[in-house]
């Protein structure tokens, strides 16, 4: 069967046209493809296409997969280093805590030995 050319489609109208109506022949005309039954899709065009679809997805998840346990590792291993800044954190907060304490204790003391040392003053002077 030879390709339909546009010459073909004139004839079927106008013989269309002769044997019913300018309207029939119009409407039979808007519902025949422009390029013939070989543009048409055939039900295996689309069955290979949705394959050649469905290898492609599988292959984007396959990427979205590993990219995820990449990050998922990542996201472990930061939260690991977290961990530990927050323990390092805890540390210094628990010196803070000690050296405050040693020095208002010595702080004390400091006032204490001054006081003493101006009552002894005052007793001796006074």
């Amino acid at each position: 069967m030879e390709p339909i050319t546009d010459g073909h489609r004139r004839l079927l109208h106008q013989q269309v046209e002769a044997a019913t109506s300018t309207q029939s022949a119009d409407t039979l005309m808007a519902h025949l493809p422009q390029g013939g039954a070989q543009a048409l899709a055939t039900k295996a065009d689309l069955a290979a296409t949705e394959s050649r679809l469905e290898a492609k997805i599988d292959k984007v998840d396959a990427k979205i997969d590993k990219i995820d346990a990449k990050l998922e590792g990542k996201i472990d291993k930061l939260e690991g280093k977290i961990d530990k800044v927050e323990g390092m954190i805890a540390q210094v907060e628990g010196k803070f805590t000690s050296q405050t304490w040693k020095i208002v204790t010595a702080q004390s003391a400091i006032m204490i030995a001054i006081a003493a040392l101006a009552i002894a003053i005052a007793e001796r002077f006074g």
